[in-house]
């Protein structure tokens, strides 16, 4: 049987590292977009996007993580909406910069 308090414990470093392997994703897609858009309007409009998303799932990480440390784990709406935001982001910037 497992003691009292541990299966949180467990969950919530499963959540700390799903939340880390997400935010890794999603700055190296970032940076592989990047890398691969071509000069002139598609840079300017790529790189600004592509930033806004790796704040914004970065920033959503670290201040569910901070909760989750206080002992609060519930999941929270804004912190999905926000990280799924974000990555839809990237992905059509993929599109846009493989079309």
């Amino acid at each position: 049987m497992i003691a009292p308090g541990r299966a949180e414990g467990r969950q919530t470093e499963r959540t700390v590292l799903a939340h880390w392997r997400t935010e890794l994703a999603v700055v190296v897609t970032a940076m592989l977009v990047v890398r691969h858009a071509g000069s002139g309007i598609e840079r300017i409009v790529i790189v600004p996007a592509a930033l806004v998303a790796v704040v914004a799932v970065i920033g959503v990480g670290w201040h569910r993580q901070r909760r989750l440390g206080r002992g609060d784990s519930r999941a929270s709406p804004a912190a999905i909406l926000v990280t799924v935001v974000g990555v839809v982001v990237l992905q059509v910037a993929a599109v846009v910069v493989v079309l």
